[in-house]
């Protein structure tokens, strides 16, 4: 059954499904990838004006108590009812200047960790507007009505700022490579890549939406294990293991962990660490 957007309700967001190396139509659309937060704004209007709004993760789950300030500047939308999808990110203040703060920085200032991160809310796409489902117009159109929509409230003094994301169109692959440096340059994630003519495709991985970020090559090494909790038949003894790199210092960072490995698989893995 198709699915319909209602504000209030949420759903997945459309997302990126591969690399910019499989474009094969001309000219896209080209945005700045945010290393950030992905949010679906909801504002509902009754008819007696009572307001209420959400923030869905890609998740479905409401964060809008857990940022200041953003029910606010939800609701000073100029529309009655609306569903923005975006992306919460945020600059820092180091002693070489502003830069994008990482997605760890983010989650670290709205969990009240001591370094300030100077939150904000990149939209770029719009899929509901006043009674509108607006996921069958072609791209073009929906940032067009995006940017009514919000471009009115760029310089206006919110709790949380909002902004329509920038981008460029692209006419070659030249374009991409230029457009790509001129966002690393400034310190974001690189770039998303999309299809002016295309749909909204809620709860999908639109296969017109493709990304480019740098390619990081690591060699890790084992740091510990943690035992296994589950009774399934093929569980390894250990649930998950903390992985690393070698840091500067001649020590190791934590990087992670790799999980969901089978008898066999752990049983490798223990008998390489040993």
């Amino acid at each position: 059954r198709a699915i319909q957007p209602q504000p209030l309700v949420p759903v997945r967001p459309a997302l990126a499904s591969g690399t910019t190396s499989s474009i094969t139509r001309w000219p896209v659309w080209v945005e700045r990838k945010y290393d950030g937060i992905r949010f679906m704004l909801h504002k509902s209007t009754d008819p007696n004006g009572s307001v209420l709004c959400g923030a869905y993760t890609r998740n479905r789950k409401d964060w809008l108590e857990l940022v200041p300030g953003l029910d606010a500047s939800i609701k000073a939308l100029p529309a009655r009812n609306c569903i923005v999808d975006g992306e919460l990110h945020g600059t820092v203040l180091d002693k070489d200047g502003a830069r994008p703060a990482t997605v760890y920085e983010l989650y670290g200032s709205l969990q009240g960790e001591r370094r300030m991160v100077n939150i904000k809310f990149a939209s770029f796409d719009l899929v509901y507007l006043n009674g509108t489902d607006l996921t069958p117009q072609p791209l073009h159109a929906r940032r067009q009505w995006l940017q009514q929509l919000v471009g009115p409230l760029t310089n206006m003094p919110l709790p949380v700022p909002l902004t329509v994301a920038e981008g460029h169109q692209a006419a070659s692959k030249d374009d991409i490579n230029r457009l790509y440096g001129h966002f690393r340059s400034q310190g974001y994630e690189g770039l998303i890549t999309k299809d002016l003519q295309g749909p909204y495709h809620l709860a999908q991985r639109d296969p017109n939406w493709l990304k480019r970020k740098p390619e990081i090559t690591l060699d890790l090494v084992l740091l510990g294990a943690v035992f296994a909790v589950t009774t399934k038949d093929r569980a390894g003894m250990f649930g998950s293991y903390v992985i690393g790199a070698r840091s500067k210092d001649g020590g190791f960072v934590d990087v992670g962990d790799v999980a969901g490995l089978d008898q066999d698989a752990s049983t490798a893995m223990v008998r390489q660490a040993l």
